[in-house]
């Protein structure tokens, strides 16, 4: 809070997380604004049997300057259902090349073989803006079937979705089976600048008869328990990573973000048998890419928008920060 002429500033939040939302506009006491997106995560891999995770949602942020009052325009990423990609959540324009837009684009979906889904591609890597940056957390890659086992092999685990303390990990990996025991994937949870995706936040392999675990968060804390035996999976807490299913065993839901408290970048699903009866886990709020495999594979979930600014008050009164929330 500041003060000035007898008039008092207030810290304002606002998390955004209406998909029919279409604009957004407040009073400000003028000075920048600063707006934080995640796209949404990608779904599952529908395509023959060598499915891959869904690719989770990028973050970026920005100082913005805003005129007080005026209405801009915005939107709301989607999370990708089964085959489809995650959608953009963006700020002025859905092109980020148009001077004033921030684009956080969604995670691919699973429909590739091998190396598994793209996260966001094309959006958020350190695009320069007046005086600050968009900074690309770039999310997880979706885990990948490993081609040509077909319905021996688990699939693969979404990846987690990029936010404020940095790239989100790749889903891991199904295993190779010739006895329809490939463990699937555990998914990516949010990790932080240096791990690049690749570090404790990527989920784990499966093995044989085991589901890999989820990957961590940025404090740390591990992801779902992947099945094993007649142990069900676990599923992700604090945008960790879900486990990964076994046998008829699911695989679990990726664990929804609190880098804002209860909002943040979420983890991946865990996958499950490639055609087992199982169902693989979606993606955790927000952002997080669906795990693959089973009857039923895991959906991405939606994004996010945060944005910040101060905002006048008068008589000189004491206010704490608020959260504005619009869901």
């Amino acid at each position: 809070m500041g003060c000035f002429g007898g008039q008092s500033t207030m810290t304002m939040i606002e998390f955004i997380t209406n998909l029919s939302a279409t604009s957004w506009s407040a009073i400000t006491d003028g000075n920048p604004i600063t707006v934080e997106c995640i796209g949404g995560g990608g779904g599952c891999g529908i395509t023959g049997v060598n499915l891959c995770g869904g690719g989770g949602g990028k973050y970026c942020l920005s100082p913005i300057p805003y005129i007080s009052g005026t209405v801009i325009p915005i939107k709301i990423g989607a999370g990708g259902t089964r085959g489809n990609n995650g959608g953009d959540t963006w700020w002025y324009s859905s092109n980020q090349e148009v001077p004033g837009s921030i684009v956080a684009k969604g995670g691919g979906n699973g429909n590739t073989t091998g190396s598994g889904a793209l996260d966001g591609a094309g959006g958020g890597e350190y695009i320069p803006f007046g005086s600050g940056w968009i900074k690309g957390g770039r999310a997880g890659y979706g885990g990948g079937m490993w081609l040509g086992h077909g319905v021996d092999a688990g699939g693969g685990g979404g990846g987690g979705a990029g936010g404020p303390k940095g790239y989100g990990g790749y889903g891991g990996y199904g295993y190779i089976s010739d006895t329809t025991n490939g463990g699937a994937g555990g998914g990516g949870g949010t990790g932080n600048w240096t791990d690049t995706g690749m570090g404790p936040a990527t989920g784990h392999n499966g093995t044989d008869f085991t589901g890999g675990d989820g990957g961590e968060n940025y404090w740390g804390y591990p992801g779902g328990v992947g099945a094993y035996g007649s142990s069900d999976a676990t599923a992700g807490v604090g945008g960790t990573g879900g486990g990964g299913g076994v046998l008829a065993h699911n695989g679990k839901n990726g664990g929804d973000g609190t880098d804002w408290g209860s909002y943040g970048p979420g983890g991946g699903g865990g996958g499950t048998l490639s055609a087992g009866p199982g169902v693989a886990g979606n993606g955790g709020l927000y952002g997080g890419g669906g795990g693959s495999g089973g009857a039923s594979g895991g959906i991405g979930a939606q994004g996010i928008m945060r944005i910040t600014y101060t905002k006048p008050f008068k008589n000189g009164n004491f206010f704490p920060l608020l959260n504005k929330i619009q869901i």
